[in-house]
């Protein structure tokens, strides 16, 4: 979904480095307060225009709560993984 504050920011440049045989784009710097405040407005503007369009949120079940907990409990174990293996430190 594009919005407009995106409008204007520096792109990434690829880099070509003939002398290491490397064509690719750098590591880019990640503020994460900053991304999650970005998709936090994001949803706040999806969930108005669902509301505006008359749609109501269904009353979830028992067993729909705990899928939903048990994916998200298992994606976030996946990001510890990764954040664990790539040897970085995000935060």
């Amino acid at each position: 979904m594009a919005d407009n504050s995106s409008f204007g920011k520096p792109l990434p440049r690829g880099v070509v480095d003939i002398s290491h045989d490397f064509v690719g784009i750098p590591q880019q710097a990640m503020n994460p307060r900053l991304e999650l405040a970005r998709l936090q407005k994001q949803v706040a503007l999806l969930r108005g225009r669902i509301e505006a369009q008359g749609f109501t949120e269904p009353k979830p079940s028992r067993s729909t709560t705990l899928y939903v907990a048990g994916a998200a409990l298992l994606s976030v174990g996946f990001l510890v993984i990764q954040i664990l293996r790539s040897g970085r430190a995000w935060l």
